[in-house]
């Protein structure tokens, strides 16, 4: 958690359960196409998007029956939209407990599929009695069967709902929504500084175990993340020799955070002007121009006029003026789709 921060705000204990209470922070997105838009039109200040992190305890065998304090964890983790798991895959004799990054894997795998039986099988019968009365209900019936089927059988919902199309998926989500086997994952595979770039044999096994599960995963250093999130303030110099010592082109973090941007589903859209720029995540489900104005401010949605449209690369080849000047704006109604990395300067009733 610290490595993904930038911080040193969660304990790093050799003892269980250090973490008992969620660590929260947000994490802005590295965004070197934000970066040049702003350069290009002289903005003062740069603001990333940004992706809420949680900290959450470790679970151990039998969490899903309470174990180790497993209810509040899980409880916990079901607030969650993508699911981080960190397994240990290096050998270090200062280190408590045996390492097996595939038993560490599965063992977790099955609580949490456990944890979702039982709250599946009521949920199930909430949503057929509700069928009757509830669209989103009616919808979620066909996948009932099949999804706790796959759950008694020790699969995680996710293996299915992967088998669906996006509309499907939305069909589904009414029971899905707080099952945790069925949200997205990236286990990070845990390794010595010297394999971040391409792990070692024990991620490599790992990684090939995940895949025949449909479960990403990336070779990670939380020793070496953490020793890079400090120099990213205090010494980015030295952080660029420290990087290309280890043949790194850039700090694993940053793809972590894309394979979530990703993973959530969200289209990005900038703003920029003389005081700053700035990136604004937005659900990525064909988002019309005045919802999108609604994340900068709630009551942009019913006072919205209209939208004008740059590409992010003629803003940085050319800047805003120069792309009215050669025709590059397009200008949009409240039926415009916002795409991702759009440039937008929405109309509103009442600003200049």
């Amino acid at each position: 958690f610290n490595a993904l921060v930038g911080s040193a705000m969660a304990a790093a204990e050799n003892f269980p359960f250090c973490t008992v209470d969620p660590n929260v922070c947000k994490v802005p997105i590295q965004d070197t196409v934000l970066e040049k838009i702003g350069a290009k039109e002289g903005a003062k200040t740069i603001v990333p998007s940004s992706i809420e992190v949680r900290d959450i305890a470790g679970l151990v065998k039998g969490a899903s029956e309470g174990a180790g304090m497993g209810n509040q964890f899980l409880s916990e983790i079901r607030s969650v939209a993508v699911v981080l798991q960190v397994v240990r895959c290096f050998k270090d004799d200062a280190i408590t407990g045996v390492v097996s990054p595939i038993s560490e894997f599965d063992d977790i795998n099955q609580e949490l599929i456990l944890s979702d039986v039982d709250l599946a099988k009521k949920r199930a019968a909430q949503i057929r009695k509700k069928a009757a009365n509830d669209e989103s209900c009616e919808r979620a019936v066909k996948h009932l069967d099949p999804i706790l089927k796959a759950l008694e059988g020790g699969v995680a919902a996710r293996a299915y709902l992967d088998t669906l199309d996006s509309e499907e998926q939305k069909d589904a989500s009414a029971f899905t929504v707080s099952l945790i086997s069925a949200k997205p994952r990236i286990v990070l595979c845990n390794v010595e500084e010297m394999n971040a770039g391409s792990g070692n044999g024990l991620s490599q096994a790992l990684g090939e175990h995940l895949k025949s599960l449909g479960i990403s995963s990336l070779p990670f250093s939380a020793r070496l993340e953490a020793e890079a999130s400090l120099l990213a303030t205090e010494d980015p110099e030295f952080l660029r020799e420290l990087l290309d010592s280890y043949s790194l082109k850039r700090r694993a973090v940053h793809g972590v955070l894309e394979e979530c941007q990703r993973l959530l589903k969200l289209t990005k859209y900038y703003t920029v002007g003389e005081i700053e720029a700035r990136a604004w995540f937005v659900p990525h489900t064909d988002l019309k121009a005045p919802d999108a104005a609604a994340v900068i401010h709630s009551d942009f949605k019913k006072l919205f006029k209209g939208v004008e449209v740059w590409k992010a690369q003629d803003v940085i080849e050319h800047g805003k003026q120069e792309c009215r000047k050669k025709h590059l704006v397009k200008k949009g109604g409240k039926d415009y789709i916002v795409k991702d990395q759009d440039v937008l300067e929405f109309d509103i009733k009442g600003q200049k």
